[in-house]
C-alpha cells in the first residue's frame, strides 16, 4: 500500500524558520523519499550545484529529511536517474558508500538507484549498522 505524506506535516526549524521536508511516502509501511535527477550527472556546473555528487547529496539530504521527519523508525531512499543522468557501479559505489555507512546516514535503512524504473544499485544497512549491496551481488569489471 502506497500512501502520500502530507505536506502539512512541515513543522518550522526553530534554528533557520523554515518549513522542514518530509519524506514522500510510506510504501507497505516504510517511510521513503524519492529523488530523480534527468541532466548529466557528471556536470559539475549544473543549475542545482551538485553535479558529479548528486548521488552523495541527495543521500544526505534524504537522511535529514527523515531525522526531522518526525516519523517513526528508519526509511528508504530512492534514486531514480532518467534521460541524460547515468553513471557506473563504481561511481554510485563510492557515492553511497560516502554518505550510507556505518557513522553516516543512520535514518536511512535502505538506498535504491534506477536508470528509467529499473533497479541497478541497492544498499541495506543491517542489525549491527554495517552497510551491504544486494544488487547487483557481484561488481562487474
Amino acid at each position: 500500500m502506497v500512501e502520500v505524506l502530507p505536506e502539512k506535516q512541515n513543522a518550522v526549524d526553530p534554528n533557520t524558520g523554515k518549513p522542514r521536508k518530509n519524506p514522500d511516502y510510506r510504501v507497505d509501511g516504510v517511510t521513503t523519499e524519492i529523488k530523480s535527477r534527468s541532466t548529466p550527472l557528471a556536470e559539475s556546473n549544473s543549475a542545482d550545484g551538485e553535479g558529479g555528487d548528486w548521488i552523495k547529496t541527495r543521500i544526505k539530504r534524504a537522511n535529514t529529511q527523515m531525522k526531522q521527519s518526525g516519523t517513526s523508525g528508519s526509511g528508504t531512499v530512492e534514486l531514480q536517474l532518467r534521460g541524460q543522468a547515468e553513471t557506473g557501479l563504481s561511481e554510485m559505489e563510492r557515492q553511497v558508500r560516502a554518505n550510507f555507512n556505518g557513522d553516516r546516514g543512520r535514518s536511512l535503512h535502505r538506498v535504491a538507484i534506477y536508470r528509467h524504473s529499473v533497479l541497478i544499485g541497492e544498499w541495506l544497512r543491517q542489525a549491527d549498522g554495517t552497510v551491504v549491496r544486494t544488487f547487483p551481488s557481484v561488481m562487474e569489471p
